[in-house]
C-alpha cells in the first residue's frame, strides 16, 4: 500500500490565530490532567484504567468544555 502525503501551509488571521491556541491550549491540559489522573489511579491501584471515562458528578461538565473547545 502506498500513502500519500500532502503538506499543507495555513496562514490564519490573528482571531483564527487567538481561537487555536486556546483550543490546543485546552486540548493540551485536559491531556496533562489524564496522563495524571491515570498514573495516580495506577499507584494507588495497581490497574491502568482510565478514571476520566469513568461515570463521575462533573462528567457533564467535562463534556460542556470538551466540546466547547474540541
Amino acid at each position: 500500500m502506498l500513502h500519500k502525503v500532502v503538506q499543507v501551509r495555513l496562514y490564519p488571521l490573528v482571531e483564527q490565530e487567538i481561537q487555536l491556541a486556546q483550543t490546543f491550549g485546552c486540548a493540551r491540559w485536559w491531556w496533562n490532567y489524564a496522563l495524571n489522573k491515570s498514573i495516580e489511579t495506577y499507584k494507588e491501584t495497581g490497574k491502568g484504567e482510565h478514571p476520566i471515562f469513568a461515570k463521575t458528578s462533573n462528567s457533564k461538565l467535562t463534556i460542556e468544555i470538551g466540546a466547547a473547545k474540541l
